[in-house]
């Protein structure tokens, strides 16, 4: 089933339920450069426009050659996506902005090269000069092993801040070697700015240039996370003025409200989108409802698992998410799908392009668990609903993680005739058709 695209103007509608929907998680980035890519040699890229042509080579990235060549060998890349081209230049320029675009569009990666390019570029001392706040400890590791595929394996590199990883060590590591890049949760990263300033003798606030927020509208929603930027984002007029970076695919009007408030003291901010389309899907997605009341969920879902498998081989992999993972994870099991893990397949590279003998895999998620993720080589999403079906915003995330850097996914979605209401309303807030496929 594939998805259409619906102009902009459509969003008027009789439809109180959606109304209400975008108000609430509307982008509402004010005055938002929209970008467009293009190979031809257009200057000023990023004026004061409002719709603005970024050319997408490498060489017009800013990054150093070294860079530009790790990233062809490594990654296979290119090419930027619209979203990296116009990202990384201006992050190398040290602009503060909030970025908006679809889930896939490289907005992780864009930011880490960036700030990968600072240490080669600049050959910085030891000072931890980078920040990058993320809602999950899967996440905080996928940039922790990106940014050592590029600089090594280095202690003084990067560090991840993670409830895993005990904070005696962490602590140890900040005082004796400072890392270049702090990493991880907001809760830990709280307890160790707290602690920062009896270890180095100032505060981290003093020696942060770049503070990165990614997946803002989720790190704004847990403990600590606004008060962990207001506490290392120097922005005072007397300050020496430092670099905020918001980003998602779907800002709610909070966040973007409280970078208005960091902000309004910095006129060169930037507002960064690729759609004019709130919470905008990949377009190169398909959708298949499954709702049969003869049998559960699971064993609609195993079928489905099991038919792909058939259907595409070792190209098969896939995350199945549900609203309690350990639960469905049991479940799996028990119907015969030994082979479901929590353990998610992080990659080390984002390469765009899938390697031959990539291996299947069945990794199993809360509705939260995988936002941001870059799994490689994906194929299916499943979505299974036991009693509880998935936010609109939440869909948007589980959906992205297929259907990645122009690369086709496939999401399905299997329900209960009690759920089918709230599936008809999330499917009518993404303009996904409702329709009902054969199992």
């Amino acid at each position: 089933m594939s998805r259409h695209i619906i102009p902009r103007a459509t969003y008027a509608t009789p439809y109180t339920f959606r109304n209400k929907f975008l108000q609430s998680v509307g982008s509402r980035l004010g005055g938002a450069t929209t970008v467009h890519p293009t190979t031809e040699n257009i200057t000023h890229i990023l004026s004061d426009r409002r719709s603005n042509f970024v050319r997408v080579d490498l060489e017009s990235s800013g990054l150093v050659p070294i860079l530009q060549s790790a990233i062809r060998s490594v990654e296979g890349i290119q090419q930027f996506t619209p979203t990296q081209a116009a990202l990384i230049p201006a992050m190398l320029h040290g602009r503060s902005m909030v970025v908006q675009s679809e889930t896939g569009s490289g907005k992780s990666f864009g930011i880490m090269l960036a700030a990968v390019n600072r240490i080669v570029r600049q050959n910085v001392a030891y000072r931890c000069h980078t920040v990058i706040i993320v809602p999950t400890e899967a996440l905080a590791i996928q940039y922790e092993q990106w940014i050592r595929t590029y600089l090594g394996t280095a202690s003084h590199i990067v560090m991840p801040c993670i409830d895993s990883i005990s904070l005696e060590d962490q602590l140890s590591r900040l005082q004796n070697l400072q890392p270049h890049i702090l990493v991880g949760t907001p809760g830990r990263l709280f307890e160790v700015q707290s602690q920062a300033s009896k270890l180095l003798g100032h505060s981290l606030r003093r020696m942060v240039d770049t503070l990165v927020v990614d997946e803002a509208d989720l790190v704004f929603a847990q403990k600590n996370g606004i008060e962990l930027v207001d506490r290392l984002y120097r922005r005072m007029r007397e300050e020496v003025p430092a670099q905020l970076i918001l980003a998602s695919a779907s800002m709610d009007a909070h966040t973007v409200k409280k970078f208005n408030k960091w902000t309004e003291n910095d006129n060169n901010v930037l507002r960064l989108s690729t759609s004019h389309m709130e919470h905008a899907l990949p377009e190169n997605l398909s959708f298949f409802l499954y709702c049969n009341p003869s049998q559960s969920s699971l064993h609609t879902l195993r079928r489905l698992i099991q038919h792909g498998k058939e259907t595409k081989g070792s190209e098969h992999r896939a995350l199945v998410f549900g609203a309690e993972q350990n639960g469905l994870l049991s479940g799996l099991r028990q119907l015969g799908l030994t082979d479901a893990s929590i353990q998610l397949p992080v990659t080390t590279t984002a390469r765009a392009t899938p390697r031959a003998g990539g291996g299947s895999g069945l990794g199993v998620c809360d509705f939260t668990s995988a936002r941001g993720l870059h799994v490689p080589y994906l194929s299916d999403v499943y979505i299974v609903g036991s009693g509880q079906v998935p936010t609109p915003t939440e869909f948007l995330h589980i959906a992205g993680r297929t259907g990645r850097m122009g690369l086709p996914g496939d999401v399905s979605m299997v329900f209960s005739p009690y759920e089918a209401r709230a599936v008809q309303h999330l499917c009518e807030v993404h303009e996904i058709p409702f329709r009902l496929s054969k199992c």
